[in-house]
């Protein structure tokens, strides 16, 4: 039998050999791959227990499915999931708050709950009496600062007062998310069936959407 048949390294020798490799030919050594990875390179590319899925990297629900696993057993409010996700900024998050608006315009959306008006009407009022008694230069800011909340009340409030956008519009928000998200789960499914079992029974599409990973998945996010 000749010297090298049959022969199997043990963990030790492995260990000791990889660590000899790594210290004085650290330029052969090749990356361990994350077991568990998500990332976008062009395509989306997601490994789940070391095997692989490639989806479009157009893919909307895609960027939601890696903004939730993201954010790991935080309940994300739909609208500002949706604010978040495409990149656009925005005045005030409160996720818990009744009565959230989603004021549509400028290429983004802007978020705005009942407190937020109530501090801005507060705001005018103050610089309305302070403009009473202002000297020229300070009373060239008040006006400036005065039409801009006039202008940003205009577009947030309706008749009464209220947010101008009901809650129907968050739950239409949400049901667009949950769409895309099963619609992107269902082609992982076709694929990666383990993973899509995985991520059906880990993400929660409610008005504060969330995922629970229902094992211990050490995630590498890029």
């Amino acid at each position: 039998m000749g010297p090298s048949a049959g022969f199997q390294p043990s963990p030790v020798w492995q260990t000791y050999r990889d660590a000899y490799c790594r210290q004085h030919f650290p330029d052969r050594m090749v990356a361990t791959q994350p077991a568990y990875q998500f990332a976008r390179k062009g395509m989306w590319v997601i490994r789940f227990a070391g095997n692989d899925t490639y989806l479009d990297g157009s893919l909307k629900g895609a960027s939601f499915l890696h903004y939730l696993i993201a954010h790991q057993g935080q309940e994300i409010h739909v609208v500002r999931m949706l604010a978040d996700v495409a990149g656009a900024e925005r005045k005030q998050v409160n996720a818990e708050a009744e009565g959230l608006q989603v004021a549509s315009g400028g290429g983004g959306y802007e978020l705005v709950d009942e407190k937020t008006i109530d501090q801005c009407r507060k705001r005018y009022e103050a610089l309305v009496d302070e403009r009473e008694y202002a000297t020229d230069y300070r009373l060239a800011e008040i006006e400036k600062e005065i039409a801009q909340i006039a202008r940003f009340l205009s577009a947030s409030v309706g008749l009464g007062g209220k947010s101008r956008v009901a809650g129907d519009e968050v739950g239409k928000v949400r049901k667009r998310i949950a769409r895309v998200i099963d619609t992107t789960i269902e082609k992982i499914e076709a694929s990666a069936p383990d993973l899509a079992t995985h991520l059906k029974n880990s993400i929660k599409t409610k008005r504060e959407m969330v995922y629970i990973p229902d094992r211990t998945v050490d995630w590498v996010l890029t």
